[in-house]
């Protein structure tokens, strides 16, 4: 059975909580260290749990097809902000209020 996407679409975190949406990895760690840098001091992220990607659905139909593991179509993104606010804070910039 395919897999479809389950709200919530999207979710606000403070950086702190880093490793536990992008994961560890030598990658993550080196993003993490530039993040925290004091230049950035990158403070909220926000996460789109279901985001369709076109090179992540190339991947995906070259290999990931082919395979019998439930594995997602959607991939995720992250925008990295250094401002901190809330999930009702963004819900209210995203409606316009």
């Amino acid at each position: 059975m395919p897999t479809t996407p389950k709200k919530p679409f999207f979710k606000v975190a403070t950086f702190s909580e880093f490793y536990t949406y992008i994961g560890r990895s030598m990658p993550s760690s080196y993003l993490f260290a530039y993040l925290s840098h004091e230049d950035i001091e990158a403070k909220t992220l926000v996460i789109e749990n279901y985001y369709i990607d076109k090179d992540y659905l190339l991947d995906y139909s070259n290999y990931y097809s082919r395979s019998f593991n439930d594995i997602s179509k959607f991939t995720k993104r992250v925008h990295i902000f250094s401002e901190e606010f809330g999930e009702d804070d963004f819900e209210n910039l995203l409606s316009g209020l």
